[in-house]
């Protein structure tokens, strides 16, 4: 998808969050996004260390009903303390 284009929902869309490379920061990661779609399989999360092993990319691919499902979402992880970086 390229920047300005339109989602047609329902889609598969993927949140991504960036933290600390921490089991602490991936488990709140999961609790925040499964609080609005329920359990996540793990073949929908994708993980990518940075080079150093200091931070983690985590890719969620949820599927989003509405834009206010996804902005939701957004809110909560937007509230986390441990997000370093969300896009």
């Amino acid at each position: 998808m390229k920047e300005g284009e339109a989602l047609d929902f329902p889609c598969e869309y993927p949140v991504k969050v960036m933290g600390l490379n921490t089991k602490k920061f991936i488990k709140e990661i999961i609790l925040i996004i499964e609080k609005h779609t329920g359990e996540i399989p793990e073949s929908s999360i994708s993980y990518k260390i940075s080079k150093n092993a200091k931070y983690i990319s985590l890719t969620v691919l949820v599927n989003a009903p509405a834009r206010s499902f996804l902005e939701d979402i957004y809110l909560d992880l937007r509230a986390s303390k441990s997000v370093l970086v969300l896009l």
